[in-house]
C-alpha cells in the first residue's frame, strides 16, 4: 500500500500547514510509510511566475478589445517581468528586510493575482483568498472543475503530478481545511481519478467535520472521492490504511463516512472521541518539506500546544467542532523538547502557535519553560482577552520571544460582549492592550460587524472605545457577522432574534437567516461602522496592517523590535511633521509608475494607487526626469525651465504630479 498526503491550495504558503507533519509523523510510529506534497505551495509558485503570467495576459488578451488592452498593456508588461524577482524578494534574506524592495513586491504579487482573476473570471484570487461569484453548490463545482476557462488548476495539476507520479500511489489522502480549498479540492480528485479511478481518494479535515450531518445531501461527492474521515485523523487514517493493505472491510475504521455501492447507502462509522493521547503523539515531521519553496527568508513553523479551546463557549464560533471532544492541553516537558528538536532539524527562527486560544495560566508555564530552558525561539498566537495578561504576565511573554497576539475582542460594548458569551468585558480588553503595548507586543484586534443582537449605540460603543484606546494596539481588522452551522447560538435562536434561516448549499458553512433585532443599524448607512472602520483602518494610525502579510509581520518584529512602538509608526506614516520645514529644502521622493507612449498620448500607471492617467507626450521627458529618483521642488523647477517650460506651465504640471501621487514628501 502505497499512500500519498496532499496538501492542495488555497492557502498560506508563508509555512506548511500543520496536519500532514502530524499525520505523517503518527503513520511513522506506527511503521507505515507515507509521501507528502504540499501542492498548495508548489501552485502558488507556479500562480506567481514569469510563464504564467505570459499565459494569463494572453487570455486576457483574447478576452478584451484592443484599445483596452493596451491600455492595461503597461502594468501587464511590468509584472511579467517583474515578478520572478518579486517573489525572490520574499525568499531572499539579502532583500527581504529592505521594506522599500519587500513592499514593491508585495504590490506586484498583488497585481499578478488581479491579473490571474481576471484572466479567469468569475474566479477571483488573493493571497490567501480564493472564491468564485456563484455558490458553492454541487453544480457549481461540478461545472468549475471540468471548465478549463474558469478554472487554472486543471492544467496545473497535469504539470505538477502527471500521470506515472499518479500511479505510483494506491491510496491519495487529502487535508482539507479551509473552504478555500474545496474547488481545487475537487479539481484534484476529478483529475486523479481520470488518470487511475481504482486509487482510493480520502479527504479528512475540518471541512468535512463541520459538514458532518449534511452529507447525505451531497452524495455526488462520492463520484470523485472514495472515503472521508471527520475530526482528529491520526488513528482514523492509520486503521484506514490497515483496512486497504489488508483488503478487509472499513468496520474497523472510526470517524469513516463512505459510500457503499452495493447498497446504493452512506455509512457513517461510529464517532470515536479522544483516539489519541494528546502527550502520545510524536513530533510533526517536517523532514518531506523544501523550506525554500515557501514565500518566507526564514523557516517558519506551525505548531500546537494544545487541542480544541478552553473556552469554547462563544456563541458564533465553530472553531472547536472540528476536535476530539474536550480542551487538551500537552505536558509543558513533552512541549519543551519538541520544540527543542524542532529548533535543531529545521533551523526554526518563528513559531507560529495555532491553538485556537492560549489561555493566560497556560501562556504564564509556558513562558517560564521556555525561559528555563534558554532555547531563543520567537512565536506568535491568539488569544482571548482577560485581565489576567497582567503587566508582569506580558513582560514574561516579551522576554520569552512573543512577538505579536491576535486577540479576539468581537465587540467593545459590554451589551454585545455578554450576548456573544465571550466571558470578557470592555475592561478586560483594555487591560490586555495596555499591557501589551507597554511590553513591546504587537496587538492585532478582531472585531465582528453586525452581530444580530448589535445596535447602532453598540457599534458607536465600540467605535469610541477604539479611538480612545488607538495608542495601545497596532492594527486592526473586522469581518461582517456570519451564522455557521454549528455556531452555539443556534441553539437558542430566540435569544438572538433568529426568525428564519436559510440554506443555500449542503457545502457551505454559511447560513444566511432573518433577524428581528439589530436591523434599524443594519440598514442605515449613516451607522456603517464597518465602513468607518474599513476607511479608518488605512489611516495613519492603523495602516501597519497593510504593510506586511501576516505570516512576515513576525520576522520583520524579530529584526526590527522598535517597529512595535506605536509612535514610532504613527511617525513613519504621518508628515505633517514637515509642515515647519522651509519648502525649498524639502525633498519629494517620486511614487514609482509606469508610463508608455499610446498614439499622440502618454499613460501613466501610479504603482502603488492602481489609478491610469492618459497626458499628453510632452511629459514624456519630465516624466524620464522624476521617475524612480529623488528631488527638491526647487531642482525640478530649474530643470523644467532648462526644457523651456514657463513658469505657469511648472505649477500646473507640478500640481497635477501632485494631486495625482506622483510625488511624496519626506524630511530629510
Amino acid at each position: 500500500m502505497n499512500t500519498l498526503l496532499i496538501f492542495p491550495p488555497y492557502w498560506c504558503s508563508s509555512h506548511p500547514y500543520l496536519s500532514l507533519p502530524c499525520l505523517s509523523a503518527y503513520l511513522k510510529k506506527n511503521k507505515v510509510s507515507a509521501d507528502i506534497l504540499d501542492l498548495n505551495v508548489k501552485c502558488m509558485n507556479k500562480l506567481l511566475s514569469y510563464d504564467f503570467m505570459k499565459k494569463c495576459t494572453k487570455l486576457i488578451e483574447n478576452k478584451l478589445d484592443s484599445t483596452a488592452y493596451e491600455k492595461n498593456l503597461l502594468l501587464y508588461d511590468y509584472v511579467i517581468n517583474n515578478i520572478d524577482s518579486s517573489v525572490k524578494i520574499f525568499k531572499d534574506r539579502a532583500n527581504f528586510f529592505s521594506f522599500n524592495k519587500y513592499n514593491k513586491a508585495k504590490i506586484t504579487v498583488s497585481y499578478a493575482l488581479s491579473i490571474i482573476s481576471k484572466a479567469y473570471e468569475p474566479l477571483k484570487l488573493g493571497i490567501n483568498s480564493l472564491s468564485i461569484a456563484k455558490s458553492l453548490t454541487i453544480e457549481n463545482i461540478i461545472d468549475f472543475i471540468k471548465d478549463s476557462n474558469t478554472n487554472p488548476f486543471i492544467d496545473m495539476f497535469k504539470e505538477i503530478i502527471n500521470a506515472d507520479m499518479l500511479r505510483k500511489y494506491n491510496h491519495i489522502a487529502i487535508s482539507l481545511i479551509g473552504f478555500e480549498q474545496i474547488l481545487p479540492t475537487f479539481t484534484l480528485c476529478n483529475y486523479i481519478k481520470s488518470i487511475d479511478p481504482d486509487i482510493h481518494i480520502t479527504i479528512g479535515g475540518s471541512v468535512f467535520s463541520k459538514l458532518y450531518t449534511e452529507l447525505e445531501e451531497s452524495l455526488e461527492i462520492f463520484n470523485y472521492i472514495d472515503s472521508i474521515l471527520v475530526f482528529e485523523g491520526e488513528e482514523p487514517l492509520y486503521r484506514l490504511i490497515l483496512a486497504l493493505r489488508e483488503n478487509k472491510g472499513f468496520d474497523t475504521v472510526p470517524n469513516l463516512i463512505y459510500y457503499d455501492h452495493k447498497s446504493s447507502k452512506l455509512v457513517k462509522n461510529p464517532i470515536s472521541k479522544l483516539s489519541c493521547n494528546i502527550n502520545d503523539l510524536p513530533v510533526p515531521d517536517f523532514s518531506q518539506y523544501d523550506f525554500r519553496e515557501y514565500l518566507s527568508p526564514y523557516v517558519i513553523l506551525p505548531y500546537f500546544l494544545s487541542r480544541s479551546c478552553y473556552w469554547s463557549k462563544c456563541a458564533f464560533c465553530d472553531h472547536d467542532y472540528g476536535y476530539d471532544g474536550k480542551y487538551r492541553i500537552k505536558n509543558f516537558d513533552k512541549i519543551i523538547e519538541e520544540i527543542k528538536i524542532l529548533k535543531e532539524l529545521y533551523n526554526v527562527k518563528v513559531l507560529h502557535l495555532i491553538d485556537e486560544a492560549v489561555s493566560p495560566k497556560i501562556l504564564n508555564t509556558f513562558c517560564d519553560k521556555l525561559i528555563e530552558s534558554n532555547i531563543e525561539i520567537k512565536w506568535f498566537c491568539y488569544i482571548k482577552a482577560s485581565s489576567d495578561f497582567t503587566s508582569e504576565l506580558c513582560s514574561k511573554m516579551k522576554t520569552a520571544g512573543c512577538l505579536q497576539i491576535l486577540v479576539g475582542v468581537e465587540s467593545c460594548s459590554n451589551s454585545v460582549l455578554t450576548s456573544m458569551n465571550k466571558g470578557i468585558n470592555t475592561h478586560d480588553i483594555e487591560v490586555t492592550l495596555k499591557n501589551m503595548n507597554k511590553s513591546g507586543i504587537w496587538s492585532h484586534v478582531f472585531l465582528i460587524n453586525n452581530f444580530p443582537t448589535e445596535t447602532g449605540e453598540n457599534k458607536l460603543e465600540s467605535l469610541i472605545f477604539i479611538l480612545k484606546n488607538l495608542e495601545y494596539f497596532h492594527s486592526l481588522g473586522m469581518g461582517d457577522f456570519s451564522l455557521l452551522k454549528n455556531a452555539k447560538m443556534l441553539k437558542n435562536k430566540k435569544l438572538y432574534g433568529i426568525e428564519q434561516i436559510i440554506d443555500t448549499s449542503p457545502l457551505i458553512n454559511n447560513l444566511k437567516y432573518k433577524s428581528k433585532l439589530g436591523n434599524e443599524s443594519r440598514h442605515n448607512d449613516t451607522l456603517n461602522i464597518n465602513k468607518i472602520f474599513t476607511k479608518f483602518s488605512k489611516t495613519n494610525e492603523l495602516s501597519s496592517k497593510h504593510m506586511l502579510y501576516r505570516e512576515h509581520l513576525p520576522l520583520y518584529l524579530s529584526k526590527y523590535a522598535l517597529i512595535s512602538n506605536k509612535k514610532l509608526l504613527s511617525k513613519l506614516y504621518n508628515n505633517d511633521y514637515l509642515s515647519n520645514i522651509n519648502e525649498d529644502h524639502q525633498q519629494y521622493m517620486s511614487l514609482f509608475f509606469l508610463y508608455k507612449e499610446y498614439k499622440d498620448k502618454v499613460i501613466l500607471f501610479n504603482f502603488y494607487t492602481g489609478r491610469t492617467y492618459e497626458v499628453n507626450s510632452y511629459m514624456k521627458d519630465i516624466l524620464s526626469f522624476i521617475s524612480n529618483s529623488t528631488i527638491t521642488k526647487h531642482k525640478f523647477i530649474n530643470t523644467l525651465k532648462e526644457l523651456g517650460y514657463n513658469d505657469k506651465n511648472i505649477e500646473s504640471i507640478w500640481s497635477f504630479l501632485d494631486k495625482c501621487n506622483f510625488i511624496k514628501k519626506y524630511a530629510v
